[in-house]
């Protein structure tokens, strides 16, 4: 038992390769700490805030989360202007919006989901890409959006290259068309695969 508890310890400080050839967490990463109320564990990022693994997260919902933040492009809420028609929504001018949180395991979540507007001439296209510390990884391009309409934008983590990572810092909203007055964003979440959209 002794010997088990030293090997576990050597590889959560050291961070060796799992079997995926992933390396495990070290120093920065998260923590997975099993329990018996919650086998797949509880992340600690180090931000220091705990959540339960298995449930979604929140990213935007009338207002960014704790633990994220939002870079490039000039970022502002808009009241009573969410797809309920009641809240906030938040909207981007410019080329991009990056999303980014310490770096997390990704492994419960395998969708991205964000209501998105099509503006008021539509046609507006997008780019997701996912971030692995903060470096891009693959990306999926989002089809033109119908004029002056909510649409709900979902896409896997593995379309994003960052399914079942230790070290996922976030993603990239990228405008792909003629910027129309800003782009319009609302319900942002990680899904677990048990969540609806």
């Amino acid at each position: 038992l002794l010997v088990g508890i030293a090997a576990l310890t050597y590889v959560t400080i050291f961070g060796l390769p799992n079997a995926a050839g992933d390396a495990l967490p070290g120093a920065g990463d998260p923590i997975v700490l099993p329990s018996p109320d919650h086998p797949d564990g509880m992340a600690v990022n180090a931000l220091g805030q705990d959540r339960t693994i298995g449930s979604m997260v929140t990213i935007y919902d009338d207002a960014l989360r704790s633990g994220w933040e939002t870079a490039m492009g000039d970022v502002k809420t808009e009241e009573a202007a969410d797809p309920n028609g009641t809240g906030k929504s938040m909207r981007f001018d410019g080329a991009e919006i990056r999303f980014v949180h310490e770096p997390f395991d990704s492994a419960p979540y395998d969708r991205l989901t964000m209501k998105v507007h099509g503006g008021e001439s539509g046609g507006r296209t997008l780019r997701i890409t996912g971030l692995l510390r903060g470096k891009e990884r693959s990306h999926v391009a989002v089809p033109a959006l119908p004029r002056d309409t909510w649409q709900t934008v979902t896409v896997p983590l593995k379309d994003l290259g960052v399914d079942r990572k230790f070290t996922m810092t976030g993603f990239v909203v990228r405008v792909t068309s003629e910027p129309d007055g800003g782009t319009r964003l609302d319900d942002i979440r990680l899904l677990t695969p048990k969540d609806t959209e």
